[in-house]
C-alpha cells in the first residue's frame, strides 16, 4: 500500500509543478510581450527585471 501512496501524491505534487511552470511560463510571456508592445518591437532586453 505504501508505494501506491506515494505514487500518488509525488504525481500530485508533478502536476502541481507542471502547473506552476505553466503559469509562470505564461506570465513571463506576457510580461515580455508587453515590454515588446512599449518599445513598438525595437530592443527591450534591458528594460526586463
Amino acid at each position: 500500500m505504501f508505494p501506491e501512496r506515494w505514487i500518488g501524491s509525488s504525481w500530485k505534487r508533478i502536476q502541481q509543478l507542471a502547473s506552476e511552470l505553466t503559469e509562470r511560463a505564461r506570465d513571463s510571456f506576457k510580461y515580455r510581450l508587453q515590454k515588446c508592445i512599449e518599445v513598438r518591437g525595437h530592443y527591450f532586453e534591458h528594460l526586463l527585471k
